[in-house]
């Protein structure tokens, strides 16, 4: 992996951007200072016109309007000779006093205009005192007065020029202050848009610079950032441009450079956890502790993490011999003898003081030599000879150690990392698992052994002692047979009861030795049964008819329902009547008096369903699961004193399941029981009705 390195552009971005925005905003405060000079130039301008001109034109125009307004109401008096005009005249004139004082102070800083003001004053002054005071004050007669009016109208006439002048001079220093606002305003906006275009091409250059610089290394981190998002991660990114971009394409690569030695590790590990369940299904294919022991030496070896591979195993106490080894041509074979003082760090005692621990050395000989005193010395290092890194993993069955598993490099090879360890020890987990469940094997096979002699022997006894009693059993039911039909004698009625319950009990050992003989053949495979065409009805009426007389005695009615034509199955005629026989008896026996018992068969298109069904004490739910076990009898059977042997659901179960049927019961005790039989029906329109082969079961 090459990744580009080009320093055009070099430098910060920050400080690229800090400076064009520092001339940005000098250009804006330039362009704000300027204005606000113009501005306050302009309104200085203003204000001056404000605080002179306008004041002095407008006391001007007061002594104007006085001065007229007096000498209309002069004109008048005299033309028409009314006095209230003489009083409207000296109103008129009494303003204009106040309003030359106004205009003398605002013509304090203009001396033209206060020159001119003078002029009109001493005119106005000279026409009121010649022409209108005496007519105010009475001395001169309206004809007198009426004869200088022409000579009046000469000092207005004065009065009329100068103070018109006055006017134009005011106008015109107010219009030059105005031209002179107007062109200082022109001069700020002209500073303000030139200022303003500036700033605007600083940022659009700015702006030019930032596309130009930033745009195309964010296009490239975006292609990166997409392809390793899509799982590319050779991808890098090329690192150029402003110091900033070139630190994020660092960071990136590095972080890409991260993520390709991740996920190489990962796939590393995943290899070395495939490998790991293989090597853990094989162990467990194999069912001899050295056998496993073979399989992982071998397994470890091929991984290649070892040069040399080797198991002990502690037996009473002490380490044993080597197991199994494996080893490269680089490394030698250890000595498969128990480990002795040439081999410490292998020893029973060893592992028992690292506990759990593992013990993992760079450098087997070195720290043989120079390590904890005990270790072994030169001797103990010259046994290790070869070798460099070394991993001594306990092999742990919970908290018992059973053994050691120990794997080597060749001198000068790198030490095993963490992963490596922890891979050793999972492995050496695996092995005391397989190991333990081998030795498990192991015991249990020579327990079932065992189990099964006794069994047979058991068997065998049963059946020699069956067979050894029948024959007195049948010599006693043979002559009490003959003692009660008379052949030696007549009985009394107390000799025929002793007889008939001797009769009675016979045939009841009789009965028990039949099903211990019958047991016993089952699992002992021996008995054998033809298999032939069986009619349902045949045997259920057999069943009945049998059993009727016992029912009867028992006080229990038996409902046969009509079995249908098409109940037919592949079986041994005589063991199917043996189970209905059983089932039936059993439910005539478990039935108190004025109770009932049903017998239904129900055809399906593959099978027979059998169902027996009493009235009876029924079986705790708890202890229907044990009901096909040898000898076993329910609880409230046991407390009702029901006889029985134990045996009679165990020979239905073997029956039943010798035909490839099933046995199902349903009861709730005090509700009675109902136990459902279902076989393989034969359809006998395809059937030959011809004997098959013997089967066993």
């Amino acid at each position: 992996m090459s990744v580009e390195h080009e320093e055009r552009g070099a430098g910060s971005m920050r400080s690229r951007l800090l400076t064009a925005f520092a001339v940005v905003g000098l250009l804006v405060v330039g362009s704000a200072v300027a204005g606000v000079l113009v501005i306050r130039s302009s309104s200085s301008a203003v204000s001056e016109v404000a605080r002179a001109g306008v004041p002095l034109e407008r006391a001007n125009a007061q002594l104007r309007d006085a001065a007229t307004g007096a000498a209309a109401d002069l004109r008048g008096y005299l033309i028409s000779g009314d006095r209230t005009l003489l009083t409207d005249l000296r109103t008129q004139w009494s303003g204009y006093a106040p309003a030359l004082s106004r205009a003398r102070v605002a013509c304090r800083q203009q001396p033209g205009a206060c020159a001119l003001l003078a002029e009109s004053d001493a005119a106005a002054q000279r026409w009121y005192a010649r022409y209108a005071a005496p007519v105010v004050a009475g001395t001169v007669s309206r004809a007198t007065a009426s004869s200088q009016y022409a000579a009046s109208r000469a000092q207005l006439s004065a009065f009329g020029d100068a103070n018109s002048q006055v006017t134009a001079l005011v106008e015109r220093q107010i219009d030059a202050a105005l031209r002179r606002a107007d062109q200082q305003r022109r001069v700020g906006l002209w500073l303000l848009v030139t200022s303003t275009v500036l700033a605007v091409v600083c940022l659009v250059a700015l702006a030019w610079l930032t596309v130009r610089q930033v745009v195309p290394p964010l296009t490239a981190l975006r292609d990166v950032l997409r392809r390793l998002a899509a799982g590319d991660l050779e991808a890098r990114m090329p690192v150029r441009g402003p110091s900033e971009m070139q630190a994020v394409a660092a960071s990136v690569n590095r972080l890409a450079d991260q993520s390709l030695r991740l996920r190489d590790a990962e796939f590393d590990r995943a290899q070395v956890r495939g490998l790991t369940r293989d090597l853990d299904r094989r162990m467990r294919q194999h069912l001899h502790a050295d056998a496993v022991a073979e399989e992982v030496v071998g397994g470890l070896g091929a991984m290649g993490h070892a040069d040399r591979v080797h198991v002990r195993f502690i037996e009473a106490g002490r380490m044993g011999p080597v197991a199994a080894q494996w080893s490269t041509r680089g490394l030698a074979s250890v000595d498969p003898a128990p480990p002795g003082p040439t081999h410490p760090l292998e020893s029973a005692g060893a592992v028992a003081a690292r506990g759990h621990q593992s013990l993992a050395v760079d450098d087997v000989e070195q720290y043989l030599q120079g390590g904890p005193a005990g270790t072994g010395g030169a001797a103990a290092a010259r046994a290790y000879a070869g070798a460099g890194p070394m991993v001594i993993a306990p092999v742990l069955v919970g908290q018992e150690r059973i053994g050691v598993l120990v794997c080597a490099r060749a001198a000068g090879r790198p030490r095993f990392d963490a992963a490596e360890v922890g891979l050793i020890e999972t492995v050496a987990g695996d092995l005391a698992r397989a190991v333990h469940h081998a030795r498990l094997f192991e015991q249990q096979n020579t327990v079932v052994g065992q189990l099964r002699e006794l069994d047979r022997t058991k068997s065998d006894f049963l059946s020699t002692i069956s067979h050894e009693l029948r024959t007195p059993l049948t010599s006693i039911a043979g002559y009490v047979e003959m003692m009660r039909d008379g052949d030696a004698g007549e009985l009394q009625p107390m000799q025929d009861n002793m007889l008939e319950i001797v009769g009675r009990n016979t045939q009841r050992l009789r009965d028990l030795i039949e099903d211990v003989l019958m047991i016993s053949k089952v699992e002992a495979g021996a008995v054998r049964s033809e298999r032939l065409p069986v009619a349902l009805a045949g045997v259920v009426d057999h069943v009945v008819t049998a059993l009727r007389p016992q029912a009867d005695a028992a006080g229990v009615v038996i409902d046969a329902f009509p079995v249908p034509a098409e109940a037919v199955l592949l079986g041994d005629h005589s063991q199917i009547d043996r189970m209905l026989l059983n089932l039936v008896g059993n439910a005539i026996k478990f039935t108190p008096r004025r109770g009932r018992v049903s017998i239904t068969v129900q055809v399906t298109a593959d099978e027979l369903v059998v169902q027996v069904q009493d009235t009876g004490i029924g079986i705790p739910a708890s202890e229907i699961s044990s009901l096909f076990t040898r000898f076993y009898r329910a609880s409230n059977a046991t407390q009702r004193q029901i006889p029985g042997t134990g045996l009679g659901l165990v020979i239905i179960a073997g029956i039943v399941a010798a035909h490839d049927g099933q046995v199902e019961v349903d009861s709730v005790e005090g509700n009675g029981t109902t136990f459902t039989v279902t076989l393989p029906r034969l359809d006998v329109s395809r059937g030959t009705g011809q004997p098959t082969a013997n089967v066993r079961f």
